[in-house]
């Protein structure tokens, strides 16, 4: 049995049976031992935490290299999406405007006291 736990769920392999639980039920069933079972968990665990620490020092990094330029990219996205996001609206403004002409119009065709 091959155990991979993580922090929401695990799984443990084998030939003849796969599961998918929370973390205790993976220390349970993960080996005979709790130990190895509670060892695998803290070295997927580790592996999780490191990646973490690395995406947010790249994410500084990213920042203090790029993040003018970075700025100025969000800045000309939100005007595209603010005229885009614009354009939609005023669509809809003049789609309720045609459909409440046609029954303003309708009323008047089909009302007998106004003919």
């Amino acid at each position: 049995m091959k155990p991979s736990c993580n922090t929401q769920s695990c799984s443990v392999e084998s030939s003849a049976q796969s599961c998918s639980q929370t973390p205790a039920d993976c220390l349970n069933e993960a080996s005979n031992c709790p130990i190895e079972g509670a060892t695998q968990m803290w070295a997927n665990s580790f592996a999780q935490a490191m990646c973490q620490a690395q995406t947010e020092i790249l994410k500084k990094k990213i920042v203090q290299a790029w993040g003018p330029m970075m700025e100025q990219a969000a800045d000309g996205m939100m005007e595209t999406m603010g005229a885009l996001w614009a354009e939609k609206i005023a669509e809809i403004k003049v789609a309720e405007a045609k459909a409440s002409f046609q029954q303003r119009l309708r009323n008047l065709w089909l009302d007998e006291k106004k003919k």
